[in-house]
């Protein structure tokens, strides 16, 4: 065999090899187009185990690997409010367990109706916020985030099935754990809530 025919077929063992090991390493350093298929633990608050946001999980059948930041964008949201945002990380293997609207921010909302839920929005949903409030309070979910969101609600009484919606028009207002949203078609850099 030829010298220039060894190298011709070496240098061809070397592209095909990397053809085949090339896509394995850049998927190993965190391919931003995968979806983050890390399992967080009982995001719930419930004991029910672990969300559905990866294939590591044994989630209800049909559900997707949940990805990380689906909706956020780096584009400045409007100036003028509300700004939708979507629910996120609510699957279990329980199923779509939803996020719950409440009536406050707080663990133990002042009046005879603490703590009272007044909806329940599921993954993917839209809602409709008017501004963000750190209250101190962690919902009960244990991640150390504080923060919530005031939300337009069509209801200030209790309900707890996910069959309401919100929309920019809706008269009352009312809170969720900012834990499950995200910011859908801006970068989430919304007002502080003045009261």
């Amino acid at each position: 065999m030829k010298t220039g025919h060894k190298i011709a077929i070496a240098g061809a063992v070397i592209v095909a090899a990397g053809t085949i090991i090339a896509p394995q390493l850049i998927s190993d350093d965190g391919d931003k187009k995968e979806p983050n298929t890390s399992v967080s633990g009982d995001l719930s608050g419930n004991g029910d185990g672990p969300r559905c946001q990866g294939a590591k999980v044994n989630c209800p059948q049909g559900s997707q690997p949940i990805p990380e930041n689906t909706y956020r964008t780096d584009k400045a949201p409007s100036k003028v409010g509300p700004w939708a945002y979507k629910v996120v990380r609510t699957v279990t293997q329980a199923g779509d367990e939803g996020l719950m609207v409440r009536t406050c921010n707080v663990s133990d909302c002042p009046g005879p109706d603490s703590a009272r839920q007044v909806g329940l929005v599921r993954l993917h949903h839209t809602v409709w916020v008017e501004c963000w409030k750190d209250s101190g309070f962690d919902g009960g979910e244990g991640q150390g985030i504080t923060k919530w969101y005031k939300v337009k609600w069509p209801t200030d009484q209790p309900h707890s099935t996910p069959d309401l919606e919100s929309s920019r028009e809706d008269k009352y207002t009312a809170w969720m754990y900012s834990g499950y949203m995200e910011p859908s078609g801006h970068n989430g850099k919304i007002p502080e809530c003045s009261s």
